[in-house]
Formats: C-alpha cells, structure tokens, sequence
C-alpha cells in the first residue's frame, strides 16, 4: 500500500506533499488544486517509468494523442506536463510503499544534439537537430537503486519509445476516468474474472443496484467483445443499457480486481449516482477493497459523497485529504476521523 507520495513540477503542481494515505482516501478540493494531476502522477510512478505511458489517454488529456501531428505534440502534449511549461525543470514523482519500499520518478525533456563531421575539416562540430525532436526521459528508482530508464522521442512523423527495465511493473494500478472507458478492456478484465470462477462477487455487488440481474456474460457485438446482463427479460441487455450507475461500478469492481495487491485511482468517483445510493457503494467498495488487497485513491467534488464514506467505511482505514492552492503554492490537509466529523457536522466547506 502506498503510505505517502510528494510531486514535483508536475502539470499544475509545484510541489506537494501528502504523508497519511490509507487502504481508502477521497481527494477534494476547488477546481485546479491538482486532484486529476495527483492520480496522473501515480499511475506514471506506478507504471514504473514505462515511456509509454506518456502518451497514454489517461495522462495526455487529449482523446488520441497519436493522432496529433508531431510538428504540434511538443507544445500541447509534452509541454503542459511541466509546471508552468518550463521542460528545463525536471519532473520528480516520490512515494513510499509499505511493501515494496521507496520509489522515485524523474521525467526530463532534452532536446538532442547530432555531430557533423565536414569533408574539408576533420574537427566535429555540434548541431543542433530540428525543433521537432525533442525527447522525454523517464528514470525510475526503487529503494533508491536504478530500476529502469526509458525514452519518448518526436522525431519526424513518429513517435518512437525506448525502454530498459530489470522486472516487471512494482505495483498494480489502473485509472477510472469520469467519461471514458474501454467496453473491451471491461470485457477483458470480466474474461480474467469468469478464469478465476469469481463472478458471483461481481454479480453480487451489481444486484445491490439492480435486484434482476442474475448473470453476466460476454458476447461478441460487431467483433468486439462486449458484456450483456441477464435481467430476467426474453434475452441479454448490454450492460451499457442499464445506466451509468452500472456502468461505473462494474468498472470500478473489475478494475479492483484486476489490480489485486495494487491501486485504483478513480476520478470523480461519485459520478453516475443519487447521493442516496453512496453509502451502500462506500460499503461495496470496502468489500472488494480487503478481497482484493486494493488500494483505493479517489477524488470526489461531492460532500455527499463525502460524508457517505465517513459514516459507511471503517474509520481506521479511511482518510479525506483537501488539496488548495495558495500564494504559497500546492498544499493537502488530511482529516483525521474526529476532525473530518466535526467539519461536516458544523456544514464547514471541506469541497
């Protein structure tokens, strides 16, 4: 489990510091406090400074980042990952694990040089390349001793990545966005389920939602595997046609379960439920949580939400953390159980 992380220079964070996570946290605060940038900045630690992850959806912010001409990905995809634009400050992502110990990420931009050797003098001389390749380095450390490098470079129309590493991996993770997900990369995570012969966990969180469903299956819709419910109707609805709700937590649930012994970093957490059903979901996710060794960082905008988890998870494994933004730069306070009662019994602003 991941018991605290500092970033650095990392898209709208300066520098911040939090030192209390738990097996369940929930990040609040205003807009741009850097809560989507927090679950960003662990997914690419956690991915071990894999460069690919770079370019990933989940991190880029942009719908398909390959699809972007290359002579314009510097200045919107690369960029904006460093605070303030400025690529000549490295990015550095810490965090110390209670298993697996201290790890450290440092992403830099470098704009490469090339050698010219010419006919008529036998000296080199150092050019620099076109504007359009640059190159992000990624190094990753564990327990303070290289664990792998990797590389992204723009060059041409290409985008060309380069990695080392000793293993696999360190932790588990996978990220839960607000809008967008993958039907196939659910169906893929129900096949790994149904191998397990662990459906009926899926299927009983989902029946607290919906009380006719009675399966789950995976079917193959225009060739591309998709998974449809068994509601007690003549036949299978996708299970898309059930709602949001449904949506969200079966994808919430596989991810879990997928990343066993790892985490899930989900966003805006709260989003596709009435406030009413929040503590029965806070209750699901805390069963699923412990079976499968899953470390849950979430972020929420909902104070429904909020005290939802304070009233349904165990105290001692759950913790609120507020992220602001001052002349003083990024900060978190994380509420102890005593504190965060207090604040949502006296209606102060914890959002």
């Amino acid at each position: 489990m991941l018991e605290s992380v500092e970033i650095q220079n990392y898209r709208s964070i300066k520098n911040l510091k939090i030192s209390l996570l738990n097996r369940i946290n929930l990040i609040s605060g205003r807009n741009n406090t850097g809560k989507t940038t927090l679950l960003e900045a662990l997914f690419l630690l956690l991915g071990a400074g894999s460069p690919h992850l770079l370019i990933n959806t989940n991190v880029s912010r942009n719908s398909n980042p390959l699809n972007a001409p290359t002579h314009a990905a510097f200045s919107t995809i690369w960029k904006p990952l460093f605070f303030e634009l400025m690529i000549d400050e490295d990015i550095r992502i810490f965090a110390c694990h209670s298993s697996r110990g201290s790890m450290e990420l440092k992403i830099s931009c470098k704009r490469p040089n090339g050698t010219e050797a010419r006919l008529d003098k036998p000296v080199l001389t150092t050019i620099a390349t076109d504007i359009n390749e640059w190159v992000l380095k990624t190094n990753f450390r564990l327990r303070g001793k290289k664990h792998s490098e990797g590389t992204l470079r723009l060059a041409g129309k290409e985008l060309k990545a380069d990695s080392s590493r000793r293993q696999n991996s360190t932790v588990p993770a996978t990220v839960i966005s607000p809008h967008a997900g993958s039907i196939e990369e659910d169906a893929d995570r129900l096949q790994h389920l149904l191998r397990l012969k662990q459906t009926n966990l899926l299927i009983d969180v989902l029946q607290t939602f919906e009380p006719n469903l009675k399966d789950v299956k995976i079917l193959f819709h225009n060739g591309t595997p998709m998974i449809w419910a068994d509601i007690g109707l003549s036949e299978l609805v996708p299970l898309t046609a059930l709602g949001e709700r449904m949506i969200r937590t079966n994808r919430l649930i596989l991810a879990m379960t997928a990343a066993r012994n790892g985490v899930v970093l989900a966003d805006e957490i709260e989003n596709g439920f009435h406030y009413s059903l929040m503590p029965n979901f806070w209750r699901q996710i805390d069963l699923v949580s412990k079976r499968f060794g899953t470390q849950i960082i979430a972020t929420t905008q909902s104070r429904e939400c909020v005290r939802a988890a304070q009233e349904s998870l165990p105290h001692e494994q759950f913790t609120f953390h507020r992220l602001a933004v001052d002349q003083n730069g990024n900060s978190c306070v994380s509420f102890p159980e005593d504190a965060l009662e207090a604040v949502l019994k006296h209606d102060f602003e914890i959002r």
